[in-house]
């Protein structure tokens, strides 16, 4: 996938530049994910973002896929039907701030039987 540059609406601080990446814009100034010192997104708000970023997404069947969050570690569970979607699911979850770690358990259903 092509990363593309381009410059956000608000110029009003910095350069205001980001890159398109496959889980999101990201800035280039190389602070993104750095946030307050002490401050932990809660596991409540990573579940609720990373199961909207999967519904949301055109490519992904979602619909047998359980995400589990403890301590910012994701967990995903369920079958999928073929790899791409599983990658993309994974590659999905990476983006979420506050995400610690991914164990991805998802099977694709042609290996499952279903």
């Amino acid at each position: 996938m092509a990363i593309h540059k381009t410059r956000s609406l608000d110029r009003s601080e910095g350069t205001g530049e980001f890159e398109l990446t496959p889980s999101g814009p990201r800035s280039t100034s190389g602070y993104y994910g750095y946030g307050p010192k002490g401050y932990l997104r809660s596991d409540e708000r990573i579940h609720a973002e990373v199961c909207d970023r999967l519904m949301a997404h055109d490519e992904i069947d979602a619909s047998d896929i359980e995400v589990i969050v403890d301590a910012g570690r994701v967990t995903l569970l369920g079958t999928l039907a073929d790899v791409r979607q599983k990658a993309l699911a994974e590659t999905v979850v990476r983006g979420v701030l506050g995400v610690r770690g991914i164990t991805s358990s998802l099977i694709l259903r042609s290996l499952s039987g279903k």
